[in-house]
């Protein structure tokens, strides 16, 4: 009985391990260039968007910190500066979205809305940070 429940077990195993080995997935198909070209493009916007992303936050960061300890004038100043990195944000995310679903029929059109929303931004930061004395709002001193 035992030599038995040994031989099947045995068989069982021997059977799975070669049908675990067989190719189950056919072969993939050479991309396109095209396709590359697009999924190049695609990351190249998607990385700038992303830095974008990460400066606006820290200057978002900067004018918080700079308006606490404002008067109460330049707090709205700060107040303003800061709904309108919020709303540069939003928009940078939004076409981060679109961009990483971007196809290669749409793609002229998506990419060239980020690139303009790209540039928007970052004149927008640097607008930011000329006005803070053009080292974007820290301290000369505190190096």
């Amino acid at each position: 009985m035992h030599k038995t429940i040994l031989s099947l077990a045995v068989a069982l195993f021997a059977t799975t391990a070669t049908i675990a080995q067989e190719k189950t997935t056919p072969a993939l198909a050479p991309v396109s260039a095209t396709n590359d070209a697009v999924a190049q493009q695609k990351r190249e916007i998607s990385r700038d968007l992303k830095n974008t992303l990460g400066n606006t936050d820290n200057m978002i960061h900067q004018l918080k910190q700079m308006s606490a300890t404002a008067s109460e004038a330049e707090q709205g100043t700060y107040r303003s500066r800061v709904e309108g990195l919020l709303e540069m944000k939003k928009q940078l995310t939004e076409q981060l979205d679109v961009v990483n679903k971007a196809t290669s029929e749409n793609s002229k059109g998506t990419f060239a809305t980020a690139r303009e929303i790209l540039t928007t931004a970052n004149k927008m930061l640097d607008a930011n940070k000329s006005e803070l004395g053009g080292n974007g709002g820290k301290d000369p001193a505190a190096k």
